[in-house]
């Protein structure tokens, strides 16, 4: 059996009532080995945005200026993510 290895994001915020709310959420590129997953985390870039009336997390790989969208996690997929 093959081991991979993933970078999982922890994206944050602070809302209007004070709260924080926070989310894991493992990015879907498999890596070989440990330190080529370390040496990536700075390469994703997590986000929440808004498209159209739903509220997804968008997950880019980031080379140089550019970012390339790697997948869109729509709300009523959240029990994949912790």
């Amino acid at each position: 059996m093959k081991i991979y290895y993933r970078v999982v994001m922890v994206c944050s915020d602070r809302i209007k009532n004070g709260k924080d709310i926070s989310f894991e959420i493992p990015v879907p590129v498999p890596f070989e080995t440990h330190q080529e997953a370390e040496n990536n985390v700075s390469s994703f870039l997590v986000r929440m945005e808004r498209i159209d009336d739903e509220v997804v997390i968008n997950i880019s790989w980031r080379e140089k200026r550019e970012q390339k969208p790697i997948a869109i996690i729509r709300w009523e997929n959240w029990n994949l993510y912790k």
